[in-house]
């Protein structure tokens, strides 16, 4: 949050300075087909809530933040998770839904209207996604994580995306600055692994489920 936060103060205009640091995070695979892209992510995006909600609970030097989701609408009856629909029960005007029926230009008013600071890909390059959402650049800055590990490949001047969230084995260092002209987020893991939280808010156990040998608490992954 703090590299994201760092990384856009030079992209946003002085006027928005003294309001939170808006994130969204756009995404066709947030509907309610149990996507691994919604289940991995989610204890982040959970996470960053709780953060926008409880002021105690950021570090003094992490900026106050607000959180959106875009879900983008693949099909005509497209509905946000259940999951989404929960963490955001008390602010339902922070979930939105792209329609698939509305142009690209529409569904980036529809970001611009939100007053998003930071707009994160979820999906990349890769189907039901709609970079041409992107391309009207509802947003000062905007990036790419987790569904595609890569790059866009093109340049910040000109592009969509000025930044790209990676780690050292997605990018590995003696590669980096090939694939794409934009800055380069690197975090420990690349991956957020989220499973057995999925599992107990649904209902299951609260612990991991031991029947697979697994370890009790989730090994990093890279």
């Amino acid at each position: 949050l703090q590299v994201v936060a760092q990384s856009s103060s030079g992209q946003l205009s002085s006027e928005n300075t003294a309001k939170p640091l808006t994130l969204a995070f756009v995404s066709a695979d947030f509907d309610d087909r149990d996507h691994p892209t919604l289940l991995l992510s989610f204890a982040v995006l959970e996470s960053l809530v709780l953060l926008s909600r409880q002021e105690s609970l950021r570090a003094s030097d992490q900026p106050a933040i607000d959180v959106h989701v875009f879900v983008v609408g693949s099909d005509p009856n497209c509905k946000p998770h259940p999951l989404l629909n929960t963490l955001f029960e008390s602010d339902r005007n922070r979930l939105h839904v792209l329609k698939l029926k509305d142009s690209d230009a529409t569904c980036a008013n529809q970001i611009c209207a939100a007053g998003i600071d930071v707009l994160v890909d979820m999906g990349g390059p890769t189907s039901r996604s709609r970079p041409g959402i992107f391309a009207k650049r509802p947003a000062p800055f905007q990036g790419h994580w987790l569904a595609f590990p890569g790059t866009y490949g093109v340049s910040p001047v000109t592009s969509m995306m000025q930044f790209a969230i990676a780690d050292q084995y997605v990018e590995p260092e003696d590669t980096r600055g090939n694939s794409q002209g934009g800055s380069l987020i690197l975090l420990p893991c690349y991956q957020p692994t989220s499973c057995w939280r999925i599992h107990a808010l649904e209902g299951g156990d609260s612990e991991r489920p031991t029947s697979f040998q697994l370890p009790p608490q989730p090994a990093a992954a890279g």
